[in-house]
């Protein structure tokens, strides 16, 4: 299946170099199949230089470069930015609330977590977060 994505992906920046989501796509998959970061950044600041509005190049360069990097100040500007051009998605949001966690900013982090679950009571990856940061909140009986 890797083998397959990243074929794909770099046929489709092969056939067309300033195609933002080719770059993207392809910078995914060397960020969390290859654990190529520094490739992967390469591929994620083209797809942002050719659509600086794109809300999952931004957030998938902050949680599957930035954070693995330990840029965690850039991951958390890089996740609000997304989080800016993309305001409804739920997923920015438990990413959002995930780089807040790894700052070990709890209580904002359990902020985002409150607005993720309002968003979107549904959506599990939330409350994985939520119990983290309450735990380490102190709040056993709730995480």
């Amino acid at each position: 299946m890797r083998t397959r994505g990243i074929q794909a992906a770099a046929w489709a920046v092969l056939l067309d170099d300033e195609l933002p989501e080719g770059h993207t796509s392809l910078a995914h998959v060397k960020a969390t199949q290859d654990w190529d970061w520094h490739g992967a950044e390469l591929e994620y600041r083209r797809a942002i230089t050719l659509n600086p509005r794109s809300a999952t190049a931004r957030h998938w360069y902050a949680v599957s470069c930035l954070v693995p990097l330990g840029r965690l100040d850039d991951a958390l500007e890089g996740v609000q930015l997304a989080q800016t051009l993309d305001p409804v998605s739920t997923i920015i949001s438990r990413d959002t609330a995930r780089v807040l966690y790894y700052r070990r900013e709890f209580e904002a982090a359990l902020d985002e977590c409150d607005r993720a679950i309002e968003r979107d009571p549904y959506f599990s990856g939330t409350y994985w977060i939520l119990g983290l940061v309450q735990e380490q909140l102190g709040d056993l009986q709730e995480s």
